[in-house]
């Protein structure tokens, strides 16, 4: 296992990954593991909570998908509610899609994607969806970080990115923090448990 001093990272970045402190209960936020997909240091910060399921499938989110594919939609964050957003590790696969780290993309010609869907090529661990995103003003996610929000870190694998859920995927990215953030594996995800 990686210690603490290998995968924490001073600055977000874009591809770094941001761990909810236990203590952030927000609801869209709690026990979240958010992708940095575009980081501008004196900018807006945008990203993608990955751990966060919906009951929205794909096929209810665009048309075009044959029937009965029931491919899950997760909850990016609280911005944009009415956008879908998908990162993938198909590169090329689809037309206008952007790198945001090794191996890992987000967008593309979204014709390529259902045509990509339909043809029944994989999903699980290749493609993610999202409907809205998170976002921070110009200093708002340094603060953030420096109020202990959240935890900046390098990411889990892409293949843990696009198949890991909901509190599952945060556990795992905290017991790649090390000894130190051992306490936090106990703390529930909601407090009432506690």
């Amino acid at each position: 296992m990686q210690g603490t001093e290998n995968y924490r990272i001073a600055q977000p970045r874009e591809g770094s990954q941001l761990i909810a402190f236990p203590s952030l209960t927000d609801a869209h936020f709690n026990h979240s593991v958010v992708e940095i997909i575009d980081y501008v240091p004196t900018g807006e910060t945008l990203g993608l909570v990955l751990n966060r399921t919906t009951p929205l499938t794909l096929d209810k989110a665009i048309d075009g998908i044959k029937p009965g594919l029931k491919i899950p939609v997760f909850a990016g964050g609280p911005v944009g509610a009415d956008r879908l957003i998908f990162m993938h590790t198909l590169g090329d696969a689809f037309n206008n899609a952007t790198a945001i780290a090794p191996g890992l993309f987000v967008g593309g010609d979204l014709d390529d994607v259902v045509n990509y869907i339909n043809a029944g090529y994989p999903i699980e661990g290749s493609i993610r969806f999202f409907v809205g995103y998170s976002g921070w003003s110009p200093g708002q996610l340094k603060s953030e970080i420096h109020t202990d929000s959240w935890i900046v870190a390098q990411p889990l694998s892409n293949s843990e990115i696009l198949t890991l859920t909901d509190d599952n995927m945060w556990h795992t990215a905290v017991k790649r923090l090390g000894e130190e953030f051992r306490e936090w594996q106990r703390m529930p995800m909601h407090p009432i448990f506690n």
